[in-house]
């Protein structure tokens, strides 16, 4: 550049090294405002607000495709991620554990109005929502394992009640479905499962007690 004395001068960048300008917003945003490019090194060329915004259209724009792309990879490789799931499954509790402990307000006023966008009023949606996360099972396969148990709990053998509630028991190991339970035959079997070699050890290792034997021998005096 040469300036009025004629005189020519290096162009001198003004963005401080700890910066970088964004290519679309044409903002000089510190460099903790943009995303590292694993391919080349360095930083991506727009900002992380912009990439984000960027992404979100064009979510917007090409939803049906990317949600048809997703499900036929699902579908696919169904039994490969499933496993993989159930391997990390552990480790995704404890994250999901520990953010929701720092940031009680947020997870909580989030769930609210997911919850009252999408669910409130359709109980039928929540359950079928319900039964697909945590067990891959459609509301037409849950009514037929339910029709299966001739409309009672696989424990207890008793009527099954909708409207108190019913739960689909699992094994915590493998994932695999085992049946249906009554809500009290739930709880209690989750509880068994977590003392089970507690309780087999008493029962094995127990001998009957006299409960004279308990009793102060003057009591037996008057």
């Amino acid at each position: 550049m040469i300036d009025d004395d004629g005189i020519f001068d290096a162009f001198i960048d003004p963005t401080p090294e700890d910066h970088k300008l964004c290519r679309k917003c044409q903002v000089v945003k510190p460099l903790t405002e943009f995303n590292k490019n694993s391919n080349v090194g360095g930083y991506r060329s727009d900002c992380k607000e912009c990439s984000k915004a960027h992404r979100k259209q064009y979510y917007a724009d090409n939803s049906d495709h990317i949600k048809e792309k997703n499900r036929r990879y699902w579908n696919k490789h169904i039994e490969k991620r499933k496993a993989s799931y159930r391997e990390k499954f552990p480790q995704i509790q404890a994250q999901r554990k520990e953010y929701r402990a720092k940031n009680k307000d947020k997870s909580k006023t989030y769930n609210k109005e997911w919850y009252d966008k999408n669910l409130k009023h359709d109980k039928k949606k929540q359950k079928e929502k319900n039964l697909k996360h945590y067990f891959n099972l459609t509301l037409d396969q849950f009514n037929d394992m339910v029709k299966t148990q001739d409309n009672k709990c696989k424990i207890c053998t008793k009527e099954l009640d909708m409207a108190k509630g019913t739960h689909v028991d699992h094994d915590h190991n493998t994932g695999k479905v085992r049946g249906v339970l009554c809500h009290p035959c739930n709880t209690k079997l989750g509880w068994y499962e977590k003392n089970s070699t507690g309780v087999e050890n008493y029962l094995s290792t127990s001998t009957e007690v006299d409960v004279k034997d308990l009793i102060p021998s003057h009591a037996f005096l008057h």
